[in-house]
C-alpha cells in the first residue's frame, strides 16, 4: 500500500517533468524488486534516487509535502524493518506461501469483538499486542522455549503433554 500512494504520487510529477517524474518511478520498480527479493539494504540505497530527485519538485508541485511525507515513511519503513523483511523471490521459487491476508485475518478476527465499542472488556492496544505476541508463538511452536528463557525448569511440550513421563 505504501508503494501505491507513492506511485501515484509520481504519477502527478509527469506533467512538470515527465523524464524526472520517469527516473523516479525506475526507482521505485528497483527499490520493489529489492524488497521482494529480500534486499532491504539495497532497497533503502535505491530509494535514495527518489528523495534526491523529489526537490526538484519542491516549489512547483502541490502535493510535494505529501509527497516528502510518504517518501521519508517509506524509507523509515524500509530501516526499521530490514531485519523482518521476508525474501518474497525464493519463498515463491520455494512453492512456500508469500501471502500475509491469512495472517491478517486471523488477527482481525481476534481483535474485532474485544475492540469494538459496546463490549464490556475493552483490551488496549498494548494489551492486544501481548496477545498476538503469545498467540503467534502458539501457532509458531515457541511458547514453550520462550518460557523456559526465564524459567528454566519449564516442562518440554511432550512432557508437558504427558505428566507420567516426569515420575520416570
Amino acid at each position: 500500500m505504501r508503494l501505491q500512494r507513492l506511485r501515484q504520487l509520481l504519477v502527478g510529477l509527469a506533467h512538470l517533468d515527465a523524464a524526472v517524474s520517469t527516473q523516479m518511478q525506475s526507482a521505485l520498480e528497483r527499490t520493489k524488486w529489492s524488497l521482494w527479493h529480500g534486499k532491504p539494504r539495497q532497497a533503502f540505497d535505491r530509494f535514495r534516487e527518489v528523495e534526491c530527485r523529489m526537490w526538484h519538485f519542491a516549489t512547483r508541485y502541490p502535493k510535494f509535502s505529501a509527497l516528502a511525507r510518504a517518501v521519508y515513511e517509506f524509507q523509515r519503513y524500509i530501516d526499521r524493518n530490514a531485519y523482518i523483511m521476508p525474501d518474497y523471490g525464493a519463498r515463491w521459487r520455494a512453492g512456500q506461501v508469500i501471502s500475509t491476508a491469512f495472517i491478517e485475518s486471523l488477527v482481525n478476527s481476534l481483535l474485532a469483538k474485544r475492540f469494538a465499542k459496546k463490549q464490556s472488556m475493552q483490551w488496549t492496544p498494548e494489551g492486544a499486542h501481548l496477545l498476538l505476541q503469545v498467540r503467534s508463538r502458539t501457532l509458531n511452536g515457541d511458547l514453550a522455549a520462550t518460557f523456559r528463557t526465564t524459567y528454566p525448569d519449564f516442562p518440554a511440550a511432550d512432557q508437558a503433554a504427558h505428566p507420567h513421563l516426569l515420575a520416570a
